[in-house]
């Protein structure tokens, strides 16, 4: 349960993030004047649309590094990941390099055979991929630079087992 509500969270939270990156105009009336987007506490000077971008793929960025290491562990934490990135589908991943990432997590999850539920949750999950993929934005040069994510293990290297 703990799982799902966090996805909830997470989704609520994600959707004007996601809106605010990929609009400018949307970041420039609905987040730039608000208080929480001063470049420091008590600071009257706001956070700059290029700021905020690289801000946003650095929170990107730690979920992405928080999911890989979930499904790589999924005998212990796959469950949960997957109830949780389920909930995001929409508005993460956003990146198309990300999403292959995590569907060949996946690919190693659906073939393995002691964990059914774990299965046909990954099963699910790659299938709502798919489905969205055609939305998942290219990197650019600059966001290739300040991507800081790389596939921590390689898929055969998956923790199934301890």
């Amino acid at each position: 349960q703990e799982a799902r509500c966090l996805g909830f969270f997470l989704r609520a939270t994600f959707e004007p993030l996601k809106r605010w990156r990929f609009d400018r105009r949307a970041y420039d009336s609905e987040a730039a004047s608000k208080p929480g987007f001063s470049v420091a506490i008590g600071s009257t000077a706001r956070c700059s649309y290029d700021q905020y971008c690289t801000v946003f793929l650095k929170w990107y960025d730690k979920i992405t590094k928080i999911a890989i290491h979930c499904l790589s562990y999924y005998q212990d934490h796959g469950r949960a990941c997957l109830l949780v990135l389920i909930k995001l589908v929409g508005v993460y991943p956003v990146r198309k390099r990300i999403s292959v990432q995590l569907m060949d997590l996946l690919d190693i999850i659906r073939i393995q055979e002691d964990m059914k539920d774990i299965q046909a949750m990954a099963q699910r999950y790659h299938t709502l991929l798919q489905k969205c993929e055609f939305t998942l934005s290219e990197e650019s040069s600059s966001n290739k630079r300040q991507a800081s994510i790389k596939a921590t293990r390689k898929p055969a290297e998956l923790h199934a087992v301890r």
